[in-house]
């Protein structure tokens, strides 16, 4: 099964609120403001006005922080594999590219956040 976000929009498979907090220091006043999801799908981009897209810099497997009421949900039901087999789920956050806070970068460069355009970085 494929998604493909329209415009400037992200689909991003969340990761477990108890794994974040493992992990990452997210916390402020004792509850959990962010989540961290892994980037499935990226689209075009910002729509410039003479009718171009300017990608938007993020990549399928960057990992992104993302605050907890942004985005829509959404699930997706497929198609199932066989006549006993349950139809596949997909399970996602459409999120919008400014809605994301930042990209998680590992230092063994798991995100892709120099190729993020200028204007995002310096905000």
């Amino acid at each position: 099964m494929k998604f493909t976000p329209m415009a400037d929009r992200i689909a991003v498979e969340v990761v477990p609120e108890d794994e974040v907090r493992r992990r990452y220091i997210v916390e402020l006043k004792g509850r959990l403001d962010a989540l961290k999801g892994v980037v499935v799908a990226v689209g075009p981009g910002f729509m410039l006005p003479d009718g171009t897209y300017k990608p938007s810099g993020l990549h399928p497997g960057d990992t992104v922080m993302f605050a907890k009421l942004a985005g829509s949900d959404l699930r997706i039901f497929g198609k199932s594999k066989g006549p006993d087999d349950d139809p596949e789920v997909l399970d996602i956050k459409i999120l919008r590219f400014d809605e994301v806070m930042g990209v998680v970068d590992y230092e063994d460069g798991g995100a892709h956040a120099a190729e993020f355009p200028q204007e995002a970085r310096t905000a």
